[in-house]
């Protein structure tokens, strides 16, 4: 099978879908550049790199980066290996999921899915090397060869020799006729015009033939001799044995090895050296994970650092190439500020990356190298509380509290020092907090993970003043994280550790304790469908809804816990036992379920499929969605996930208290503009758009700031030229509007 996709533009695609009451439109996908994997130039000699989030080019004339993902280019964003080969002005991308793409240097792109559809256990593309016409390509699954004049698959060679089948192929080199792979089970070579395809063409050479590894990870041609690396030494082919030149130090690794300046250049993770160890360059600091020689008319090198991106040396100028963009691919949690801003925060140990924002299309990173007031980078909890401060919650060290002065920030962190906040029992010093969130009177809670341990489950600040309170059912269990506050002000807590959920509620005053309720609902008392809760949202009508690990379920009268009564839980049996990691409500009181296959818009009271979100029906990023946030006053929605976020608008925005009607575009012409927007309607707005005479066209129920009307009458037939009346109204609110349309049909 062969997908080909030809592009001309730099601009975001702009993508539209349409389900029941659920539109989506203008997708953007955000991901991070700092994790380079390949480097090259073109005949141009702009730089290429390609990245765990996609791939960007720089242009070194107008200082200026573009950069591409799934939405402007790249099928796929998770680039293994990248090529520019000035010859044929073309640039090869190979990703880990085995899409080869091929784009000319004025951007036409093509993509072949042949690797990814044959379902290797490996898929991933190592390497490319273009010999005359053919494109050969390495990868977890072995080699294989891409007529680039056909532009079909030639050849896949899945054995060499008696070497593993299937065995990952790291590096290709052609000299003389014969094509040498590095691969997992050691070098194999072969004469490029014999049967490649065939085992037994193949010579192979592994620790019996002088290797200190069986895995190969580099090789290079030197004054006509081949060399090889494994992680721990450079050898050199002779006589049908490799020789040892030498040796790198215990806690480094060989990465690559290229010719430069009549030299043989050993990239290794902390040096880029010549043979026999004169240092080359010596990075600052950070771990290389691969290296580029430009040694055309401007000789330069390249070298891509994890999580830096790429450092650029040319004689003395260093000069690190990054584009804007988030510091990390994972969206572990979402909220969005009263002025639209997005904030993000990553992950806990190990692979937090602080938390980040997006503001106007800028990204700010917030991580302890760039910021030292941080006390960690572990943060993985995020909350944009309705004092205008933003509260990042940590895993160890407490929480941190952002607020903003301008355009400046100020940090103050809150741990054991200076709040009731508890360690976990086996650290002292290691504060963890769960969600954090204000009441309906303003008090700010934060749950106090603490596993097995004394201490409280919830910590309250109010008017400056700090209270505490433990598990009242069982003290020691202080397994909960997500929290959520419903109408009646009682505080709902999930476990992540099959504890199910907690309930508090403080009744009239923090001080006094006596009259405090609490209690918990597990599987053995309530129809919860798994005592791992994942998230708890409270919607518009003061529903109380959980995701757990196995589906989604909701109590619609959480307020009768207050009443000593069993509060009633019933599972929604919509979507089944599916793991639910978020769920957002969204304007209109919709709920937005994030699962690891998608992501489910269910209506307001989850009785109907509004509609189904993956990867196969739009340009989402991931089709494992780990978190969600919406803009009520945009229609934003957000999708977190750990490949990078995905962002879209929809029609569920805020209506306004009162009508302020405007059409858009004006005049209209149906056949050509497609919709009419409606905008600056009421709650549950009745739309009658009438001629100028009074006569019927068409009526329209929106329970959104906006409506849309495709130009048609009742019977489906385009409305003539001439002026229209739109007429809203709202029954619950008892206020109306009224505007004025030209439709105009050429």
């Amino acid at each position: 099978m062969k997908l080909k996709i030809s592009i001309f533009c730099l601009f975001a695609i702009i993508h539209f879908y349409a389900f029941a009451e659920i539109r989506l439109e203008n997708w953007k996908n955000h991901s991070s550049y700092l994790q380079a994997t390949a480097v090259s130039v073109d005949s141009k000699y702009r730089i290429w790199a390609g990245t765990s989030g996609g791939a960007f080019m720089y242009d070194r004339e107008k200082d200026e980066f573009t950069t591409f993902n799934n939405l402007n280019g790249l099928f796929a964003a998770d680039v293994s290996a990248l090529y520019c080969d000035k010859e044929s002005k073309k640039i090869f991308i190979g990703t880990e999921e085995g899409v080869l793409t091929i784009v000319t240097e004025d951007l036409m792109w093509e993509h072949f899915l042949d690797i990814q559809s044959a379902k290797f256990p490996n898929a991933k593309i190592n390497r490319f090397l273009k010999h005359n016409n053919l494109l050969f390509i390495a990868g977890g699954f072995g080699l294989a060869v891409f007529d680039l004049e056909k532009k079909v698959f030639k050849e896949s060679i899945f054995r060499f020799g008696d070497f593993d089948k299937q065995s990952n192929v790291n590096d290709l080199i052609i000299e003389n006729e014969t094509i040498w792979a590095a691969s997992s089970s050691g070098v194999a070579c072969a004469n490029i015009n014999s049967t490649i395809a065939n085992p037994y063409s193949w010579a192979t050479y592994s620790t019996n033939q002088g290797l200190n590894d069986k895995e190969v990870i580099a090789l290079a041609l030197f004054n006509g001799e081949i060399y090889a690396g494994t992680k721990k030494a450079v050898f050199r082919f002779s006589k049908d044995t490799f020789l040892l030149e030498q040796k790198v130090e215990d806690w480094d690794e060989v990465k690559k090895l290229d010719e430069y300046k009549n030299e043989l250049l050993i990239t290794s993770q902390y040096f880029i050296k010549t043979l026999f160890d004169r240092t080359v360059y010596s990075p600052f600091a950070g771990i290389i994970d691969g290296s580029y020689i430009e040694q055309g008319r401007d000789t330069f090198l390249l070298a891509n650092f994890r999580n830096q991106g790429v450092f650029y040396y040319k004689d003395e100028l260093v000069k690190q190439l990054l584009p804007n963009g988030p510091y990390s691919n994972i969206f572990g949690d979402l909220s969005i500020a009263a002025n639209g801003d997005l904030w993000a925060a990553t992950s806990n140990s190990p692979r937090g990356r602080g938390f980040m924002r997006l503001s106007k299309g800028r990204w700010t990173n917030f991580f302890l190298d760039s910021f030292p007031e941080l006390k960690s980078n572990d943060y993985y909890k995020i909350y944009c509380g309705i004092d205008n401060s933003v509260y990042a919650s940590s895993w160890g060290a407490g929480f941190l509290k952002i607020s903003s002065f301008g355009d400046s920030l100020a940090f103050e962190n809150f741990s054991k020092n200076n709040s009731p906040l508890s360690s976990v029992a086996s650290s002292p010093d290691y504060v963890i907090t769960g969600e954090i969130t204000h009441d309906k009177r303003g008090t700010l809670w934060v749950v106090n993970y603490g596993e097995v341990s004394s201490g409280p489950v919830l910590v309250a600040l109010s008017e400056g003043k700090y209270h505490s309170f433990p598990n009242a059912i069982s003290p020691s269990n202080r397994y909960f994280i997500p929290i959520a506050v419903d109408l009646s002000n009682t505080k709902w807590l999930g476990s992540d550790h099959n504890a199910g959920l907690l309930y508090f509620n403080e009744i009239e005053n923090l001080e006094n304790k006596s009259d405090d309720v609490s209690g918990q609902l597990t599987m053995s008392n309530s129809a919860l469908p798994s005592n791992i809760v994942k998230c708890i949202e409270v919607d518009k009508s003061g529903y109380v809804w959980i995701g757990t690990e196995n589906g989604l379920a909701v109590i619609y009268t959480p307020s009768t816990v207050l009443n000593n009564r069993t509060a009633v839980v019933r599972q929604n049996n919509l979507l089944g036992s599916i793991r639910v990691n978020d769920i957002m409500i969204d304007a209109l009181d919709n709920k937005w379920i994030a699962s690891n296959n998608g992501v489910w818009v269910l209506n307001s009271d989850c009785s109907e499929l509004l509609h189904y979100i993956n990867k196969s029906n739009s340009p989402i990023i991931d089709n494992n969605v780990i978190s969600l946030a919406s803009n009520p006053e945009t229609g934003q929605i957000y999708f977190g996930t750990n490949s990078g976020l995905s962002e879209v608008f929809s029609i569920s925005i805020s209506p306004l208290p009162d009508f302020d009607i405007s059409c858009y575009p004006q005049p209209f012409d149906p056949q050509f503009d497609g919709e009419l927007t409606i905008d600056g309607l009421s709650e549950e707005s009745q739309i009658r758009i009438l001629t100028i005479s009074g006569d019927f066209v068409k009526e329209i129920t929106s329970y959104s700031r906006k409506a849309i009307w495709d130009g048609k009458d009742f019977r489906g037939n385009y409305v003539s030229s001439g002026v229209y009346v739109i007429s809203a109204s709202s029954a619950s609110k008892g206020n109306a509007g009224i505007a004025k349309i030209a439709v105009i049909r050429k």
